[in-house]
Formats: C-alpha cells, structure tokens, sequence
C-alpha cells in the first residue's frame, strides 16, 4: 500500500516538472513575458465517484472510508478544473490546488561522485 502512495506521489512530482518545462519552452517560443498558450498543471485533489465500484477488497473498503471523510464531492473537483483553465498567465508553469496557485519551490539535483 505504501509503494502505491510513492509511486503517486512521484509521477505527480514528474508531472509538475514537465509542466515547468514545458512552460518554459513555450515562454522561449512566445513574445518576452507574454505566452502564447497559458500551460499549468491543476489537481482537483480526492473526490468521491463510483470510480472504485467494482473493488470489494479490502483496499476498495478503504477507499470508501476515506472517501466518507476527505474527499469532496466531482462538483467541487471539477471546480478546480475550471479554475486551471480560466487561470491567467500568473499560472503559467505553475502547481494549482484548491483554486489557487501553489508556491513554487526550486529543486535541484546533483550528481553524487561515487568514484571514491
């Protein structure tokens, strides 16, 4: 179950960073400041469906807990949907969740020498 979560949790990471990337390839395509396609990256986080109808296992029986608690009704996720694509350029390469663009951290990487 937790490898389920990681592995999420990591393509969710791979999305925001082509999203970036792909911002800033059509911000170096367009006029200076001003993209000709607005591209963001939006979640409508967990929102409760009959998605998992057919699952009677014991996961199934814990998505529907959770869905009992947390999620919010496809209405208000769709919301989020709507907001993404009404977003101005402000939400160019950007993380949005809950209506509202995310902060954004940079993250670098570096290449560890295991030559020693």
């Amino acid at each position: 179950m937790l490898t389920c979560f990681l592995r999420y949790a990591v393509s969710k990471l791979l999305e925001v960073f082509g999203v970036r990337e792909l911002a800033s390839m059509m911000t170096k395509d367009s006029k200076p400041d001003s993209p000709s396609v607005i591209v963001n990256c939006m979640t409508p986080g967990a929102c409760k469906s009959d998605f998992h109808r057919e699952n009677s296992s014991i996961g199934g029986v814990i998505q529907s807990i959770l869905d009992a608690l947390i999620a919010r009704t496809t209405e208000a996720g769709s919301r989020t949907l709507v907001a993404g694509i009404a977003a101005g350029e402000e939400s160019h390469g950007a993380y949005m969740a809950d209506c509202k663009i995310g902060e954004y951290i940079s993250v670098s990487f570096h290449a560890k020498d295991h030559s020693t």
